[in-house]
């Protein structure tokens, strides 16, 4: 049709690459200072920024299945060795 121009076909994206994620290594510093709970289900640490960490701690519960016991904003160095945490880690465990 004269006046309408043909769409173009998109560019297929290159995959981009992860941002250099020490997660198992946040997770694993975490376990080693805090202790491991009771009853322990998981740990997961979720990377907010470059050296941002938000990480929870869950156990089973019979009556509701899992339970988030320990909850904490951790923040690392390049090489993803813990240098702060909110609120301040202690041995619990």
């Amino acid at each position: 049709m004269p006046g309408v121009e043909k769409m173009k076909k998109k560019k297929e994206t290159e995959p981009v690459e992860p941002v250099d994620s020490h997660n198992e290594q946040v997770c694993k510093q975490i376990l080693d200072s805090l202790g491991k709970p009771p009853r322990f289900s998981c740990i997961l640490a979720t990377q907010i920024n470059p050296h941002r960490y938000r990480v929870n701690v869950r156990v089973y519960k019979e009556e509701w299945g899992e339970k988030l016991t320990d909850s904490f904003w951790v923040e690392t160095d390049d090489s993803g060795t813990i240098v702060k945490t909110n609120p301040v880690m202690t041995r619990k465990y």
